[in-house]
């Protein structure tokens, strides 16, 4: 190979390497800030979640707070005059409902009986002492009660208060907030999240049809299937956060499914927040071909580069070869070029030069 090719090809090879050092981390970067971006999003949306059920008990549990203390509800607890507490607080309930977004107004007996429901007046005196445990637990200790807990009307956000009447107790008072449609959708402020929200109807979920899935998925910000299967629903169940990928309206989403607890720790449901990849991998893919397109860019420079230097180096070279190649067969008469240059070249010029000058001192003197 000639000397003008191996320049041009170590310059080729260095502009080459150059490329893939400065390609290869853009590419793996740009997926990088996708997953990144992701993380984040969804990082936010858990957060909201936390606050939100946070939010929606401290209110439950005010609205209690403020019930049970006052001397006429103390009152008719303690005698029994449930169509005075009907009279109190029924004909302001849709008020309550609206303004509060309360779905469940209640009083218990002691003993765990429904007193009063506020929400719906014609039905009382049911035991919920077997499965309302917040109330049960309100009862015995005497103190509020709050979190999410399944009722008769399904899971919601809960707050049992208990009741005193000249320092007896003489039962508790509940509020329910809605944990549905309209909190899930509070949860996504960007028109790139999505979330639903699934409640356990049965003990076992590892068994999930198709149809029991559908029947879990109490709430959604999209239309479609739901998108958890039993076997995601199980692994939730048993505590874990799981990730997950998903297309909705065409459109690739990630999430996470986490597990919502009750009161006292169970698991009773799964929020599933989903956040839009769309723009993000918009954005990656833009960036990957930029990079693609510099690489390509400092390649063809490279290329120009490589053939000037080969050209005017090798060149060059080559030529002040065949001048010495004259020189030695006897032709004293061969100009040496590049005789005024500053470099490596110009000195390599003036030695041949003084080849020459020596030779014709050599002819002279022979002469």
């Amino acid at each position: 190979m000639s000397l003008r090719s191996r320049l041009f090809v170590s310059v080729l090879f260095a502009a080459f390497v150059a490329a893939l050092a400065v390609g290869i981390p853009l590419f793996l970067g740009a997926d990088r800030l996708v997953e990144q971006a992701a993380e984040r999003e969804l990082g936010i949306m858990q957060r909201k979640l936390d606050r939100s059920i946070t939010a929606e008990v401290d209110k439950a549990l005010s609205l209690a707070a403020l019930v049970a203390r006052q001397p006429a509800v103390g009152q008719a607890v303690a005698f029994d005059d449930r169509q005075r507490l009907a009279d109190i607080f029924v004909p302001g309930f849709d008020a309550m409902k609206t303004q509060y977004g309360v779905e469940q107004f209640q009083f218990h007996t002691p003993q765990g009986i429904s007193f009063l429901r506020v929400h719906k007046p014609e039905k009382f005196g049911d035991d919920l002492s077997s499965f309302r445990f917040t109330v049960v637990e309100a009862n015995a200790n005497k103190t509020p009660v709050i979190g999410l807990e399944r009722g008769r009307a399904g899971i919601g956000v809960r707050a049992v208060h208990p009741i005193e009447y000249n320092g007896r107790h003489v039962g508790t008072v509940e509020f329910g907030l809605g944990f549905g449609q309209e909190f899930i959708s509070g949860l996504t402020d960007s028109a790139d999240d999505e979330a639903e929200l699934y409640i356990f109807p049965m003990d076992e979920v590892a068994t999930f049809a198709a149809k029991d899935t559908a029947d879990a998925r109490s709430a959604a910000t999209f239309q479609g299937e739901p998108l958890l299967d039993g076997a995601t629903l199980a692994r939730v169940r048993d505590g874990e956060t799981v990730p997950t990928t998903s297309v909705i309206g065409g459109q690739p989403h990630v999430g996470v499914a986490r597990p919502i607890k009750d009161f006292a720790g169970n698991v009773s449901g799964v929020a599933h927040l989903l956040t839009s990849q769309a723009a993000l991998q918009a954005i990656s893919s833009e960036i990957s071909w930029t990079a693609a397109f510099a690489a390509l860019l400092a390649m063809g420079l490279a290329i120009v580069v490589a053939l000037f230097v080969g050209r005017r180096i090798g060149g060059a070279i080559s030529g002040m070869a065949d001048r010495m190649s004259q020189l030695a067969g006897g032709d004293l008469t061969t100009e040496i070029p590049a005789l005024e240059q500053k470099d490596e070249i110009g000195r390599m010029a003036n030695a041949v030069l003084a080849f020459k000058q020596a030779a014709l001192e050599k002819q002279r003197v022979e002469a």
